[in-house]
């Protein structure tokens, strides 16, 4: 069983048809698909960490919403930040790479100077929440609210992670309790890569 396979399963197993239907309604609200960008008066400078496949997406997504200037990228290994730098058109001298990288992308980023309606039928739930919240996310900044409302249902979507991830390693059935119970300490072992 690969990762995107026991993910899979595990969110099956973890969300229930009401949580779907309000997914489906809040994606429900997304721009529609090759609908024109609004001009865009005030730009949000953006440093993208971890440029992999589904970061360098999401990248390509915040840059066609039309408000954000893909600044800086930063990643691990050299090649992928270039790779995804030259996608974007960031210069080479704000392309970041080792575990430090970010320090860097950090250093390089800050906010610059709209309002979007939403529409349209969902023809791809995890794209269309995307754009959705890109677009939430530059309302806000560029509105001063500085407020981020997706924290909870980030928080609740580790942590079911983290209890499937339990689950499957011990193959038994857990809860949230059992395992805050356990207080148990996570070592990161950083040896051999690069800093």
């Amino acid at each position: 069983m690969n990762r995107r396979q026991f993910l899979g399963g595990a969110l099956t197993a973890a969300v229930s048809g009401s949580s779907l239907t309000a997914l489906s309604n809040l994606a429900a609200q997304s721009s529609a698909p090759g609908s024109k960008p609004p001009d865009f008066q005030r730009k949000i400078k953006l440093g993208v960490v971890g440029n992999g496949g589904r970061g360098s997406w999401i990248a390509k997504l915040f840059q066609s919403h039309g408000g954000y200037e893909m600044h800086a990228v930063a990643d691990y290994f050299q090649e992928v930040a270039d790779k995804c730098g030259d996608e974007l058109g960031v210069d080479k001298a704000r392309r970041f790479s080792t575990l430090s990288g970010y320090r860097k992308l950090i250093g390089h980023v800050r906010l610059q100077g709209a309002e979007s309606a939403y529409s349209g039928e969902v023809t791809n739930l995890y794209e269309a929440g995307a754009v959705r919240n890109i677009a939430d996310f530059y309302r806000r900044i560029t509105g001063g609210s500085f407020e981020n409302a997706t924290v909870a249902r980030a928080v609740d979507g580790v942590l079911t992670t983290i209890l499937s991830r339990e689950a499957a390693m011990r193959c038994v059935q857990l809860k949230m309790d059992e395992v805050i119970r356990e207080n148990r300490r996570l070592e990161l072992d950083l040896k051999g890569l690069k800093s």
